[in-house]
């Protein structure tokens, strides 16, 4: 009888071993899944924020162009503007120049 209670006694004890490392390599299982989990929300954030920046920094560079396209836009209508006062002031000359030709020719005529 105690030799049965000895064996009994130690298979319970192995059982009990069996569990406690059992529990140990769980809670080893659970740290390395935390600690996973959290360098994946590092890593997360991380990528969020560059994400965020190159957003930013597109949108820098989007507002950088509308600017220098207004600032075109502005110089070509004020070329356009100076190339219709010169047409306009090559045409006023053209005018003065056939009214003197006109008055030429009458002269000339008025000679002969």
């Amino acid at each position: 009888r105690n030799t049965l209670t000895s064996v009994v006694f130690k298979q319970k004890l192995v059982q009990i071993r069996l569990a406690e490392k059992s529990m140990h390599d769980y809670k080893e299982d659970n740290e390395r899944l935390v600690i996973r989990y959290e360098n994946g929300e590092a890593q997360l954030k991380e990528t969020e924020a560059n994400f965020n920046g190159q957003i930013g920094l597109q949108k820098m560079k989007t507002a950088w162009v509308a600017v220098k396209l207004d600032q075109e836009r502005i110089l070509a209508r004020e070329k356009q503007k100076q190339m219709a006062a010169s047409c306009l002031e090559c045409c006023d000359k053209q005018a003065e120049l056939d009214l003197l030709m006109g008055k030429l020719k009458g002269v000339d005529g008025d000679m002969m």
